[in-house]
């Protein structure tokens, strides 16, 4: 993928990633036009997820608010596993509204979570999120992002940003969209939102 944008960091992403993203992390994956992607995306309650391992696990570390996202290199033959074990599920359980009906089930979902986990924390341990294949104008867009995160809670415009970086407004605002495919305004409002989601769990009001 050209440009993917995981919460402050806009990269390219090599076929064959496994893209980890925790709960209230903005996030986009652009197609290139005109080329075909095969993408798999699991999607997790992250209050299931504490209603069944509890908030004090330390399983699965990687799905909480606090942990970053993760983009892991997988070789050939981990994929082609890992794909093979996906339509397998999809074949036996073609609907999300499909219900837990036996202990084969919940077997089955627990099996695929748990190969999932050892391939996620397999490459948490080699840092593959070091590895982003990030371009000079991708590097532009990451400190102008940088510079938004860091005064999302002030009042924020284009001018502030564009006298930050000394360069023409306009030009950043076409820069941003180019490889986020948002404006500077829709990622601060969804970045403060995000930032409100988690304050809110935290309980603050």
């Amino acid at each position: 993928l050209p440009d993917v944008l995981l919460n402050d960091t806009v990269s390219s992403v090599s076929s064959g990633s496994l893209i980890v993203i925790p709960p209230h992390y903005v996030h986009q994956l652009f197609n290139q036009k005109l080329t075909t992607y095969e993408r798999y995306i699991v999607t997790i309650n992250s209050a299931w997820l504490s209603a069944v391992l509890g908030n004090e696990s330390m399983l699965m570390s990687y799905a909480s608010t606090t942990f970053p996202p993760q983009v892991i290199s997988l070789s050939s033959a981990k994929v082609s596993k890992l794909r093979a074990m996906l339509n397998d599920y999809l074949q036996a359980y073609p609907s999300p509204n499909t219900s837990i009906s036996s202990m084969v089930n919940l077997s089955d979902f627990f099996s695929l979570l748990k190969n999932l986990d050892l391939l996620i924390t397999e490459g948490i341990k080699k840092s593959s999120t070091g590895s982003l294949s990030v371009s000079q104008s991708q590097k532009t867009v990451n400190s102008i992002i940088a510079y938004i995160n860091k005064h999302l809670t002030e009042p924020l415009t284009l001018d502030d940003i564009a006298n930050e970086f000394f360069l023409n407004k306009d030009y950043i605002g076409r820069l941003f969209k180019d490889h986020t495919h948002a404006t500077i305004g829709h990622y601060v409002s969804v970045q403060r939102a995000g930032l409100a989601a988690s304050m809110l769990e935290d309980g603050l009001t």
